[in-house]
């Protein structure tokens, strides 16, 4: 097993056991090609330029996903299309209304979590969400990679994965 597929063994989670063994391998080809065979004898992961790259590609890559899955309710650029809402990190309740924008990530992993037509994503997304808050993380995450606050490091196998298992789940949508 490839370093890349060790990987996926510690993503928070992630139900390897029911990936198919082709699928398993292709998504390790994927992410050997993004971050290398050996991702984990670098000197720092901290400082591996093909990670921080790879950060900052899956981040859009997720956000265009998430909005071509949820296209009823958000457009490619963030337009709100169609009312909903979704919890902020206060519990309060936050409204989006048609013409509104939104680049939220959190709110918009909770929007395909409420609203996917696949009952096993949203079973895997809940999972993924209920022990640690996993999508306010993610947008987090972020901004603090934007500002320098904190350094790309497993952060993309983080999301690719993520993006991977939303694809995955949701492909004859």
């Amino acid at each position: 097993m490839t370093a890349s597929l060790v990987c996926l063994t510690q993503f928070q989670g992630f139900p390897i056991n029911e990936i198919l063994p082709e699928q398993l391998e292709r998504l390790g080809k994927h992410l050997e090609r993004i971050i290398g065979p050996e991702p984990f004898n670098v000197p720092s992961m901290e400082t591996e330029p093909s990670l921080q790259i790879a950060t900052f590609l899956a981040y859009p890559l997720l956000e265009g996903v998430i909005r071509r899955k949820l296209r009823q309710f958000i457009s490619a650029g963030g337009t709100v299309q169609k009312e909903f809402h979704v919890l902020k990190d206060d519990g309060e309740v936050k409204k989006y209304k048609p013409k509104d924008r939104i680049n939220n990530l959190n709110h918009e992993l909770q929007l395909l979590q409420n609203e996917t037509s696949s009952a096993s994503l949203r079973t895997r997304l809940s999972r993924l969400n209920e022990a640690q808050p996993l999508f306010e993380d993610i947008y987090k995450w972020r901004w603090q990679l934007l500002h320098g606050a904190l350094t790309a490091s497993w952060h993309s196998l983080t999301l690719l994965l993520l993006t991977y298992l939303i694809l995955l789940e949701t492909w004859e949508e």
